[in-house]
């Protein structure tokens, strides 16, 4: 006779309940690896559609807006024409392209394309409440005037 310890064999029970628990255990990391993987899904869109709205909220998401605006600098119109909001020689262009626009004839006007091109051609024709005359009359060309358009309506 031998002097071995018999090994002892688990039981049924105990290795089912051993297999049980690992799968358990690996279904509960794939839940969790799924959850991470939804977050960062989650975020990632938030980015982007956060980004997109910024982009078009600005209206300058596009080189066309760029080069408009380099247009309004080239001419001149940057120099008393606020994009911001901020009051300066002349109204700002922000939100000004389909508002009522006050006159200082006590009159209004709502400032369509067609406002727009009376006021960047004929400045003295039609002045804001509030400001005073002197937009500098000058000749610009279709393109510009085209461009200048584009560019404030971008900026309603």
């Amino acid at each position: 006779m031998s002097n071995k310890v018999p090994k002892h064999q688990p039981s049924l029970r105990s290795t089912y309940a051993q297999r049980a628990e690992a799968a358990a255990h690996e279904a509960a990391a794939g839940e969790r690896r799924r959850r991470r993987i939804a977050v960062v899904v989650v975020a990632v869109l938030a980015l982007v559609g956060v980004a997109a709205t910024t982009a078009l909220l600005l209206g300058r998401g596009d080189d066309e807006a760029v080069a408009h605006s380099e247009a309004s600098v080239r001419l001149g119109c940057s120099s008393c024409h606020t994009t911001d909001g901020r009051r300066s020689e002349g109204p700002t262009w922000q939100g000004l392209a389909g508002s009522t626009v006050s006159l200082a004839d006590g009159t209004t006007v709502v400032a369509d394309d067609a406002y727009l091109r009376r006021a960047i051609t004929d400045p003295q024709a039609e002045i804001v409440a509030g400001f005073a005359p002197g937009m500098p009359q000058q000749e610009i060309s279709d393109e510009d005037l085209d461009a200048l358009v584009a560019f404030i309506r971008s900026l309603a």
